[in-house]
């Protein structure tokens, strides 16, 4: 035993600073090796083994983890032995503690088998596999879903008691990031439990959540897992005996349908990923210095290159690009090989590998060498059963006025606040972006505030020097009614609350200003003055994003147009005018608000 203990402990030391040279030996040697130490009788073994699992998780590259899951699923099978399944799901518990960014797209595989798990006759294993669940949960980054989790968890270790009120919870929030397979993966079986109840009410809540949830997936291809458990229970609606269920089901069997449309089946992955594999293994046998290199090590980064999943229904992360192979191979060689050897290969493979089996997606390589100050592929939005926008790609250039146009109750204004609130998955952190719009401006009628309090409490929020507080207040033209510098916000009018509103923005720092409607209750000088002073803002490199019906106000100002239209955003490179010129039955339906007259825009 203390031997045993001394090696993995050895092997914790080599997982926390052995970096990507120990990862080809992953699957092969290291997790075989830790599942044994899990297994032993003794504790301090298992402590030592679970050490060396958790530093693997936080260091080793998540593809690495993902093709060493190929030694973890038969020991959680259901027809493992107990013993060897509880260190199985300790094993797999402990790597999924460090949260490696990647092992998330294993869970369609493993879910079930941890819910299989949940109800096993020995103790242990229920233990191990409720740790596992919590932990493998973790994985998933998706904002919405993490929300949700710790319903979505409940649901699934107590289902009789909780399956109603997590489905209830689905309906309700407002998703503005695209479902993974990760998030489907604990979704799902919840949906499944309320397919399958006699309850007619938990069933048309879990058709009705389905459908919404099967129009907010990132990608054809991370429905494919679910397809096959499913299907079969939307086909056993069409014989329900209340008629919206019927209904439901019969939509759900829809939407799954188009959400599949272009989708590689899993089998159609699997033959990519070995052609892929063919492609890689003959431009690494043509490489004249493979002598230098261990075969482990070739045979792992063609894994690796190809998108070799363990698990069989977990979606592929696809075969790399002619452009990702090189830069993957110099990182798995490194420390097997001389640092010669690996920029030899690299070189050698970007002339002899052509990424032919790499599937590209729709985002890929779009709008190469623009400078984007925001650029999020698969972004949607969606709440309460209604879907607003699928798998939309928002971007923004740098210094560039935009205006977001489309119908009323598209979802414009829900976008824009969705934009301010930051939790879009992968939205720069850095980012200066700043709101002012309807709801803000409302909430300003009941602040106690003069606009001086107002102002220096912002000016507290935000730390800068005071001195900026008049300069803003100026810029807005308070100074032309310096009357109003004492007065109380809630009894400002509505021109002047968006005045103050933009005076505030100055405040902050921004790289991003959201406008919404900000020509209402405005007269003609105050138009005029904003369209100055989004021009200046747009000359020192601020982006601006305006929401308005006023489209004499946004021929003057854009120099970008995002039409918000059938759930999607197209963009076009050009002012209003144009656009209005080269689509004018765009324009003919979009709503209008005549603002010749300025009537009613008293006080600004």
């Amino acid at each position: 035993p203390a031997a045993h203990e001394s090696a993995l402990l050895a092997l914790a030391l080599v997982c926390a600073h052995g970096g990507a040279p120990v990862e080809p030996w992953v699957p092969t040697v290291i997790l075989p090796m830790l599942l044994a130490g899990f297994e032993d009788a003794k504790e301090e073994p298992r402590q030592a083994a679970r050490l060396a699992a958790t530093a693997l998780g936080r260091k080793a590259h998540a593809a690495s983890l993902r093709l060493g899951m190929s030694a973890v699923y038969p020991a959680i099978d259901p027809g493992a032995k107990w013993k060897t399944k509880a260190a199985g799901l300790q094993l797999l518990g402990a790597l999924a503690s460090g949260k490696p960014e990647g092992l998330e797209y294993e869970l369609p595989d493993v879910i079930p088998l941890l819910i299989d798990a949940l109800s096993d006759t020995k103790v242990v294993v229920q233990d191990a596999a409720t740790v596992a669940l919590a932990e493998c949960c973790g994985l998933v980054r998706t904002p919405e879903t993490v929300k949700l989790m710790p319903l979505f968890v409940a649901a699934i270790t107590h289902p009789d008691k909780m399956t109603s009120a997590a489905l209830e919870q689905l309906m309700d929030i407002t998703f503005c990031n695209a479902l993974g397979s990760d998030s489907l993966a604990i979704l799902v079986p919840v949906l499944l439990r309320g397919l399958r109840t006699g309850e007619a009410e938990l069933t048309k809540c879990a058709c009705k959540a389905a459908c919404n949830m099967l129009s907010l997936v990132a990608s054809p291809e991370v429905m494919t897992p679910f397809v096959d458990r499913m299907m079969p229970e939307f086909e056993k609606t069409e014989n329900h005996s209340y008629p919206e269920i019927r209904a439901l089901g019969q939509q759900s069997m829809r939407e799954l349908k188009a959400g599949l449309e272009g989708a590689d089946s899993i089998p159609e992955q699997r033959a990519r990923a070995a052609k892929g594999r063919a492609e890689v293994e003959a431009a690494l046998d043509a490489f004249a210095g493979k002598g230098d290199l261990d075969p482990q090590v070739l045979k792992h980064l063609a894994a690796l290159a190809a998108g070799v999943c363990a698990g069989p229904l977990s979606t592929s992360p696809g075969v790399m690009s002619a452009a990702e192979l090189p830069h993957a191979a110099k990182r798995v060689v490194r420390g097997s090989a001389d640092a010669a050897t690996a920029d030899a290969l690299a070189a050698h493979l970007a002339g002899a590998y052509a990424g032919t089996h790499h599937k590209k997606a729709e985002w890929e390589d779009d709008g190469e060498g623009t400078d984007y100050i925001v650029n999020l592929p698969n972004i949607i939005c969606g709440f309460a059963g209604r879907v607003l926008l699928r798998r939309a790609h928002f971007r923004l250039e740098k210094g560039h006025v935009y205006g977001l146009v489309g119908q009323n109750g598209v979802g414009k204004t829900t976008l824009l606040t969705r934009i301010v609130q930051r939790d879009i998955y992968g939205f720069p952190p850095d980012l200066g972006c700043h709101y002012v719009g309807c709801h803000e401006l409302e909430a300003y009628q009941e602040l106690p505030d003069t606009v001086t309090e107002f102002m220096e409490r912002a000016c507290e929020a935000t730390g800068c020097d005071r001195a900026l507080i008049q300069k803003a207040l100026s810029q807005a033209g308070f100074d032309e009614r310096p009357d109003l510098i004492t007065q109380k916000v809630s009894q400002l009018s509505g021109g002047w609350r968006m005045k103050l509103g933009i005076a505030k923005s100055e405040l902050f720092s921004r790289d991003l200003l959201l406008l919404d409607e900000p020509t209402n209750h405005l007269d003609r000088s105050s138009v005029l003055w904003l369209q100055s002073y989004l021009k200046a803002l747009a000359g020192q490199g601020i982006t601006v994003c305006i929401v308005s019906h006023d489209y004499d106000f946004l021929t003057e100002v854009l120099t970008r147009v995002i039409n918000f239209h059938d759930k999607k955003l197209t963009y076009f490179r050009t002012g209003f005018a144009e656009f209005q010129a080269l689509n004018p039955h765009i324009v003919a339906a979009l709503p209008h608000v005549n603002k010749s007259k300025f009537a009613g825009a008293a006080g600004a």
